[in-house]
C-alpha cells in the first residue's frame, strides 16, 4: 500500500474509502467531497434503512440494488467498512481505493465518544450495537482486509493510504 496525496486524488471521479469502524472514513469522505466537488454517499445509508424510527439492516439483495443505483451516477465518494460480497461492485466501478488507517485505541475512543455524545447515535444504536462496532473494529484487520486484498487483486485496484489531516 502506498500513500496518496490530495493532488493525486483530483484525477479520480469515483473514490471508495475503506477502513475500520471509527477510523474516520466518513469524516474524510465528507471533507474530500467538498474539496473535490464530488457527491458523498455513506455506505451505511445503503446498508441500513429506518422503518418506524427503527434502524434496520437491509438484506444483501436490497443493499446490492441500492448500491447499483448509487454507482450509476457519473461521480461519487463512497465510504464504508463492509466487506460483504454485495460490496464487490464498488471495487469494480471505483477509480481508486483509499484505506483510512488509524490505530485501534483511537478507533475505540472515537466509537465510544460518538455513541456517548451524539444524540442521533444513541437513538439508532444500543449498547449491544456499540459493543459490536468495537469488536468489528478490532477484527477488521483480520476479516475485512483479507477480502479487500482479494477484490484489489481481482480488479487490479491498488489500495492507497490517506493519513493526512484535512
Amino acid at each position: 500500500m502506498k500513500e496518496i496525496t490530495l493532488y493525486d486524488l483530483r484525477k479520480y471521479k469515483k473514490i471508495y474509502i475503506i477502513g475500520a469502524v471509527g477510523s474516520g472514513k466518513t469524516t474524510l469522505a465528507h471533507k474530500l467531497s467538498h474539496i473535490l466537488n464530488l457527491p458523498h454517499i455513506e455506505n451505511d445509508s445503503i446498508r441500513w434503512k429506518t422503518v418506524n424510527s427503527t434502524r434496520i439492516m437491509c438484506s444483501d439483495d436490497e443493499s446490492s440494488t441500492r448500491l447499483k443505483k448509487a454507482l450509476s451516477t457519473d461521480s461519487w465518494i463512497i465510504d464504508g467498512a463492509q466487506s460483504a460480497e454485495w460490496t464487490e461492485q464498488l471495487w469494480r466501478d471505483c477509480g481508486v481505493v483509499i484505506m483510512r488507517g488509524t490505530n485501534l485505541l483511537k478507533r475505540i475512543l472515537w466509537i465510544t465518544k460518538r455513541y456517548v455524545f451524539k444524540e442521533e447515535e444513541k437513538q439508532k444504536t444500543s449498547v449491544k450495537y456499540l459493543w459490536k462496532c468495537i469488536v468489528w473494529s478490532v477484527k477488521f484487520k483480520f476479516i475485512a482486509m483479507k477480502r479487500f486484498k482479494v477484490f484489489s487483486q481481482k480488479y487490479n485496484k491498488p489500495i492507497f493510504i490517506y493519513n493526512v489531516k484535512l
